[in-house]
């Protein structure tokens, strides 16, 4: 079953300001220099903190007729190796205690960790290379669509382009499997301060270099997320 996603935003967390850059554990933005890449199974992170600035809007979700299964696939997880470019960042660097990881089980990236709000922290985020496929796969198309398994919690799928990031939030169910479709024109773009904004540019699907999935929102404890695909319709 695919569902079909519009969110509203008002303002993320401030703590995603610096991995919304698309910045390593360490420093400074992917459009600067080159990310790290988790290991092929396992990347641990200590993460980089930031305080949320607001509490975002909820999700408003509604069921729609699966679309998605004539989607085109963006990235999907058929092996050890297929794992092995993301990378993770955590609330660590701005002093939180966050901690997650990415693995690979039986073909699906898993995204999972432990979200702390100690020391004013409270945000983890993995992120994929940086890659011109992205975009050109996705040129002409109208959604994103997310296949996984998650653990009712709220995420954060954010897109970037080279002059702007983009995100939608999304609540990922638990027990079976589902396709998740985000209509590009429900992103949301925001500055390195995931503030809104006006965009130097509307979000235009061709252009799209990363994909990158938080969780924040004060949602603290353990969280299990289970991708099998990203893929655009």
């Amino acid at each position: 079953m695919a569902r079909t996603l519009t969110a509203s935003f008002t303002g993320l967390a401030a703590a995603l300001a610096l991995s919304a850059c698309g910045s390593n554990d360490e420093t400074s933005s992917t459009s600067e220099q080159p990310e790290t890449s988790t290991t092929a199974i396992v990347t641990s992170a200590t993460t980089t903190a930031m305080t949320p600035a607001t509490t975002p809007s909820t999700t408003t979700s509604t069921t729609a007729p699966p679309t998605a299964d004539d989607a085109i696939v963006l990235a999907d997880f058929p092996d050890v190796d297929s794992v092995s470019g993301w990378s993770i960042q955590n609330d660590t660097v701005m002093g939180g205690v966050s901690s997650s990881r990415t693995e690979w089980v039986d073909g699906q990236l898993i995204f999972a960790g432990d979200l702390s709000l100690d020391n004013n922290g409270g945000f983890c985020s993995m992120r994929s290379p940086v890659s011109a496929d992205f975009g050109a796969l996705a040129a002409g198309s109208t959604a994103l669509t997310l296949t996984a398994t998650g653990d009712d919690q709220v995420y954060v799928v954010q897109v970037r382009t080279d002059r702007d990031l983009f995100v939608q939030r999304v609540s990922i169910a638990g027990g079976a499997e589902d396709t998740y479709v985000l209509p590009f024109a429900d992103f949301t773009a925001t500055d390195f301060m995931l503030d809104a904004i006006t965009p130097l540019e509307p979000l235009d699907p061709g252009s799209i270099l990363q994909i990158a999935v938080y969780i924040l929102d004060k949602q603290e404890g353990p969280f299990r997320l289970a991708i099998r695909s990203f893929g655009v319709v």
